[in-house]
């Protein structure tokens, strides 16, 4: 698991899905999320200070499975998917999205949105 629960809970998370006018660099790869891609923005206010992250579909796919997984350890640490979960035997959707190269598309993963 990571490394410790939420000891708090934070004013503010906000998350939206977006279609990108622009491209932006995923908060969880990466990658570039290129215009016309839908992608998510979370914002959260946390100590008086604004913190964004910007996550393509596949990186929102895996943090919407981790959301449960983790429980009161998903924090606002969870969102920048680098918190050393190892996953042993994570479902088959989500195993694929691994083998997803950058510039392909996962809405065979994602529910037909690119």
């Amino acid at each position: 698991m990571c490394d410790e629960s939420a000891d708090y809970i934070v004013p503010v998370w906000d998350e939206i899905e977006r279609k990108a006018r622009r491209e932006h660099v995923c908060s969880g790869c990466g990658e570039t999320v290129r215009p016309g891609h839908v992608y998510r923005r979370t914002a959260v206010l946390d100590d008086g200070h604004w913190h964004t992250w910007k996550h393509c579909r596949r990186c929102c796919a895996v943090l919407d499975a981790l959301r449960p997984r983790l429980g009161d350890y998903f924090t606002v640490d969870t969102l920048d998917l680098a918190c050393g979960e190892v996953w042993d035997d994570p479902p088959e959707h989500i195993a694929a999205l691994a083998f997803v190269l950058p510039g392909e598309p996962v809405t065979a993963h994602l529910g037909g949105q690119p």
